[in-house]
C-alpha cells in the first residue's frame, strides 16, 4: 500500500482520537486494539484492517469512511 496514503490515514485516525480528547490508550480499550497497533497506524507504519477499521470508527463516532483519505486526491 502507499506509503503516503497510510500516512494520511494515520493522520486522520490521530487528529479524530485528539477530537474526541481520547488518548491512545484509551481508543484501545474503547476498540480492544493493541496500543502499539494503534500507535504504529497512526505513524502510518502499519496496513490496518477493515475489522480495526470499524472498531476505531464506532469509537471515534464517524464511519470508515470519514478516516479514509478523500479518494480523489488520497496521496496529498
Amino acid at each position: 500500500m502507499n506509503d503516503k496514503f497510510l500516512k494520511k490515514l494515520g493522520r486522520n485516525i490521530s487528529d479524530r482520537r485528539k477530537a474526541n480528547q481520547l488518548t491512545q490508550l484509551s481508543l484501545s480499550h474503547a476498540t480492544g486494539v493493541d496500543p502499539s497497533y494503534i500507535s504504529r497506524l497512526e505513524r502510518g507504519i502499519a496496513n490496518a484492517s477493515l475489522d480495526s477499521l470499524l472498531k476505531i470508527a464506532k469509537a471515534l463516532n464517524c464511519t470508515v469512511k470519514d478516516l479514509i483519505p478523500d479518494s480523489n486526491n488520497p496521496i496529498d
